[in-house]
């Protein structure tokens, strides 16, 4: 029985070794088909740029536009997504977003409303995930990973050598090979789509490569829902560049000088931590009753407020600004229909009547506008990647079955109503009705 046992112990670290050199061998040879670790060690930064979309935009056309898109990557594990004056290729000037992580932190810049917010939670974690140098098969042992061989599998139609490769705190990357040159072929993820959507399983298919620096890098992918085959992103880098930034400072946030409503939501984000949703509020509160806040159009930047607040798990917080604005526009939209329903008539007030009615409409249209964004919004936002369409849908179905219904209702009235009276006309006076 001892021998058994030993001879099974035995052949399992056999296999397991085995499995080892084999996982080494490829990760080498694709290390190698890349240009080799000297060169890859060579460069401490890469300077993208090109065109990147979204959606169902057609994949084909992205060699044919030029797009202004720049990506800085420095070494260990510094990004940077958007321009700023400091990078060469940006024209000394900031990109309206930016987004970036500087090793250690992440951060995002609206530059134009001057409003700067340290990530945290998913957002967060997302950023530190994305932002290695190097793809996680180099250097994986000497970087702290896991590396391990899942065989020849058939992935989109093609064949290819597969890689995973586990990074603590991440999401595990899977690399599919050549068989024949080991050159990347594609790389498995499973990320959320956004911050509060769910996880899901993609593909980075790389169509297109440059040489830089004697390095082979993807120049031109297309992200598929390997679940669905949808599309759901890609692009082209048309130029790479690297060894142009060497200060490490463009990835740290820079300072800036918030005002009015923008200077009030950072204030009342930065409070939640301590802050119960109505003291949250009373800074809101404060700014509406100066006469900056009367005149400030204050929904782009409540509508953003609401979405931080559930990237952090505000819930309470996040309810809180909704209803000072939702609540107003949903009741406005009732109130109004009450009032065109009981508005005077010609005869009772004269013209005064019709001019009710047209503001009272007016006023509902501009209420059911401001509904109609934000909500379609959130349900695009909440629904699953595969599903935006059929949840965004429902929103303008229920609408169109509001009024069918209302139809059905006053047209099952009005017929009554003439059956009533078609069934009095024909009793005539004098004479009594009776069933048989």
């Amino acid at each position: 029985m001892k021998t058994f046992l030993l001879m099974a112990v035995f052949l399992v670290a056999r296999v397991c070794a085995a499995q080892a050199d084999r996982t080494d061998q490829i990760i080498q040879k694709a290390v190698t088909a890349m240009g080799g670790l000297d060169r890859i060690h060579a460069i401490h930064s890469l300077v993208f740029k090109g065109f990147h979309y979204e959606g169902s935009y057609k994949q084909e056309f992205a060699g044919s536009k030029t797009g202004d898109a720049v990506l800085i990557r420095m070494r260990p594990g510094a990004r940077l997504v958007g321009c700023r004056p400091e990078v060469p290729v940006c024209d000394g000037q900031w990109s309206g977003i930016v987004e970036a992580f500087d090793g250690n932190h992440g951060w995002e810049l609206n530059w134009p409303k001057q409003r700067l917010v340290k990530t945290v939670n998913k957002a967060e974690r997302a950023l530190r995930c994305g932002a290695q140098f190097d793809f996680l098969f180099v250097d994986y042992m000497k970087r702290g990973f896991h590396a391990a061989y899942l065989g020849r599998k058939t992935v989109l139609g093609k064949e290819a050598e597969a890689v995973q490769v586990d990074q603590e705190g991440c999401s595990s990357a899977v690399y599919f090979f050549n068989p024949r040159n080991f050159q990347l072929l594609m790389t498995q993820l499973t990320i959320p789509m956004h911050a509060r959507g769910d996880a899901v399983e993609t593909i980075a298919v790389y169509k297109e490569f440059r040489v830089v620096e004697g390095v082979r890098l993807p120049s031109r992918s297309e992200e598929v829902n390997l679940k669905t085959g949808e599309v759901i992103g890609g692009g082209e880098w048309t130029s790479i560049t690297a060894n142009t930034v060497h200060d490490a400072t463009v990835f740290e946030p820079p300072s800036v000088h918030p005002t009015g409503i923008t200077a009030v939501v950072l204030e009342m984000l930065q409070s939640v931590a301590d802050a119960t949703p109505e003291q949250m509020m009373s800074a809101y509160s404060r700014f509406r009753a100066t006469d900056e806040g009367r005149q400030a159009d204050v929904t782009y930047d409540m509508n953003w407020l609401g979405y931080e607040l559930l990237k952090v798990d505000k819930y309470d917080h996040a309810l809180a600004v909704g209803f000072s604005r939702g609540f107003l526009v949903a009741a406005g939209i009732g109130l109004l229909a009450l009032l065109i329903a009981i508005a005077p008539t010609y005869a009772q007030i004269g013209v005064a009547a019709p001019a009710v009615l047209v503001v009272a409409r007016v006023l509902q249209g501009l209420s059911a506008g401001g509904e109609y964004t934000t909500a379609a919004a959130f349900l695009v936002e909440s629904a699953p990647t595969n599903r935006r369409a059929l949840y965004s849908s429902f929103m303008f179905v229920s609408s169109s079955v509001g009024k069918l219904l209302a139809l059905a209702m006053v047209t099952r009235s009005f017929t009554m109503a003439a059956a009533t009276c078609a069934f009095c006309c024909s009793v005539r006076p004098g004479k009594s009705f009776t069933t048989t």
